[in-house]
């Protein structure tokens, strides 16, 4: 095959007959992306393989978009809310999120700033521990009055460099530091000044153990902002989630082939996310993988694979080239995973639903077609309407009986009036009505 995209497949082509995933980087994220295409090599020089490989990395990627744009998302609504100047507008997540990205930065300042001062050649080291021992000093102060200017300080940097407004000059004396258009004596200002001041003290300690050599010392890079920021409260993990789930008497009660479903979607997200895995730290990320899961199963993965996770079913069946779920089992499934996590989000499990709007677009080649006239004659010409031997096993070889059971309404009531399995099979004597002199059901 000639250099150049494989037909048929957008994004995929050949070169010197090995496969690449070639992608556009859609213009909104380009610049968080950093590039404007990404070539990647798949490896491989057979056509069936590099699908399979190409689905995988097409989807990592994507999911590198969305998160991109989520960021992008959430930045720019928490601009638009700092911009108001009303900080108690703010849910403590929000605030926890303001100082986790505000040490992220501080942690790469701190660590550029230690690289070109060890690259210097004349520093005076003992003017800088001093400098650092005092500061350190102040800030674990018991004493507010101590730490609060310097804490304050570096708050009233972040709200501005958030998008908080600043306050308006007084007179013709421009002022050297600005202070946000925010009133300090709201809650939310004081949380967030609190696990700054907990940042500024993991900062100050790391920085003089580098300098002083302590092997006690924690490198910069290595500092986690949830552990030092305290802001990691919720310790519940998603296999307690689940069981917590299924037992609440709140939900009703759920049919046989309900529950089969959602412990499919329970398999599937221990596999992924990890059945102690703390709710606090599932992600977005992460319910993407799960869907990117039930896009490669096959049907009835646990069956005809058992003893195998459903991870090394999809790997066996990607392999092998079996089909896959169809969108419309796939979508159930999603749909299950965002109840879940709907009921989470209600019982402050977590604080919001990742897996919503995951579900996927059919296209023509999907959507289930209608029956055909010929089709209907056949379903309607069985034994079942034109004589059986029972209503048991004999439902349909021919006979000599007319039952009138389920088996015999069911399917004519979804053909006269286009109701769902499930929607006929829950009907009740009391469903069945009358509306303005018309007989009529009531769904």
């Amino acid at each position: 095959m000639a250099d150049g995209n494989v037909a048929h497949q957008p994004n995929l082509t050949q070169r010197n007959g090995t496969f690449y995933l070639r992608m556009r980087v859609p213009l909104d994220v380009v610049e968080a992306i950093g590039r404007s295409h990404i070539v990647l090599s798949l490896k491989t020089k057979e056509r069936r393989i590099a699908l399979a490989r190409f689905r995988l990395e097409q989807a990592s990627i994507e999911r590198q978009f969305e998160a991109a744009r989520q960021h992008a998302t959430e930045t720019a609504t928490l601009r638009r809310s700092l911009a108001s100047g009303r900080l108690e507008r703010l849910a403590p997540g929000e605030i926890e999120g303001l100082a986790l990205r505000w040490f992220e930065q501080a942690v790469q300042r701190v660590a550029r700033t230690s690289r070109e001062t060890l690259d210097t050649r004349f520093v005076d080291w003992d003017a800088i521990l001093q400098e650092l021992t005092a500061e350190g000093t102040v800030l674990t102060s018991p004493d507010p009055e101590d730490y609060e200017p310097t804490v304050h300080r570096t708050v009233d940097q972040l709200l501005l460099a958030a998008g908080a407004p600043p306050e308006p000059n007084s007179g013709r004396i421009q002022r050297r530091v600005r202070r946000p258009q925010i009133d300090p004596s709201t809650a939310q200002y004081s949380q967030l000044a609190a696990i700054v001041r907990r940042g500024l003290i993991a900062l100050n300690r790391n920085r003089m153990a580098q300098i002083t050599g302590d092997v006690g010392g924690i490198g910069i890079s290595s500092l986690q902002a949830p552990a030092v920021l305290g802001v990691v409260e919720h310790r519940r993990t998603l296999d307690e989630l689940i069981r917590a789930f299924v037992t609440d008497p709140g939900r009703g009660s759920r049919t046989d082939k309900t529950n089969a479903d959602y412990g499919m979607v329970f398999i599937a997200l221990r596999e992924v996310i990890g059945s102690d895995t703390e709710t606090h730290r599932i992600t977005r990320d992460h319910a993407r993988r799960v869907r990117e899961l039930f896009r490669a199963l096959p049907p009835n993965a646990t069956k005809r694979f058992p003893g195998k996770t459903l991870m090394v079913a999809a790997e066996i069946a990607t392999e092998k080239g079996l089909p896959v779920l169809n969108t419309q089992t796939v979508n159930s499934h999603l749909t299950k995973m965002a109840t879940l996590f709907n009921w989470a989000v209600r019982e402050e499990w977590i604080a919001k639903n990742y897996a919503t709007g995951l579900l996927i677009e059919e296209n023509s080649k999907t959507i289930r077609e209608p029956f055909s006239a010929a089709q209907l004659k056949c379903i309607f010409s069985a034994p079942l309407y034109t004589g059986c031997q029972n209503d048991e096993a004999g439902y349909a070889k021919p006979g000599p009986m007319l039952p009138r059971r389920a088996r015999f309404w069911v399917p004519l009531l979804s053909l006269f009036h286009g109701m769902r399995l499930n929607e006929v099979c829950q009907l009740r004597v009391g469903d069945i009505g009358e509306k303005d002199g018309i007989p009529v059901l009531f769904v």
